[in-house]
């Protein structure tokens, strides 16, 4: 239940869409999506101004955004481990760049290697996806590992193929829902990174997505994370 405190704050979809210089449709499918801090009061979207900073912030580009491949390698070259998907000469490019400028300058072009996906779940799909051989652990079910301040043990988050994903929804009936209400985060894995037998992502994956959720403790764990791979 949205407090009158809160309620105050809210801002209309047509605010939100000029606040982030888009057409106001593109804002409501954001919405749709659990981003943007959005729910629904009264059949219309409403959208907290704070979230809309963060995806300001989080969205500015800084040239073109990588492929998908090449943005996992990235990360996976600033995680110290070898992306050998990838061709000898374009690994050596993503290092270069991480040399001349720092994986947090970088964060703009990688949100191009999965699409993010929020759902409400049932205890017996969370088992299932969980022994999945297809699904990786990331973001807050993955944080732990690397020493990230942060627990979510009510919330599964990890990569799953983009192929599986509709069979997944039907099957278990998953709803899509706010960020704030999602038990389960699936990120949608491309064709091409072979990562299928891990137990968890990158460090640097991981940091990513802690950095890219709407929930300012995530962020900041998030940030934390990222300073200690830049740091070593």
């Amino acid at each position: 239940m949205v407090s009158a405190m809160e309620d105050e704050r809210l801002i209309s979809s047509p605010a939100a869409a000029r606040q982030l210089g888009v057409h106001e449709s593109r804002v409501r499918a954001l919405a749709a999506k659990g981003r943007l801090g959005a729910r629904k009061i009264a059949g219309r979207w409403v959208f907290d101004p704070d979230a809309l900073t963060h995806e300001i912030e989080t969205s500015r580009q800084d040239g073109r955004p990588l492929n998908p491949r090449n943005a996992f390698a990235l990360l996976f070259i600033a995680s110290d481990e070898e992306p050998k998907w990838i061709r000898g000469d374009v690994r050596s490019r993503l290092r270069r760049r991480l040399r001349q400028s720092s994986l947090a300058d970088q964060l703009p072009r990688i949100r191009s290697r999965a699409r993010r996906h929020d759902f409400r779940a049932s205890d017996a799909a969370l088992r299932t996806i969980r022994r999945d051989a297809d699904f990786v652990k990331s973001g807050v079910s993955a944080a732990r590992k690397y020493g990230a301040d942060i627990s979510a043990l009510n919330i599964l988050e990890g990569y799953y193929p983009e192929r599986k994903l509709d069979e997944a929804v039907y099957r278990f009936a998953l709803r899509r829902v706010p960020e704030e209400r999602a038990n389960l985060v699936l990120h949608g894995l491309v064709p091409g990174v072979p990562v299928k037998g891990r137990a968890v992502m990158p460090s640097a994956v991981v940091a990513a997505d802690l950095l890219e959720s709407g929930d300012q403790r995530t962020r900041r764990a998030g940030q934390r994370l990222l300073r200690s791979i830049t740091e070593r």
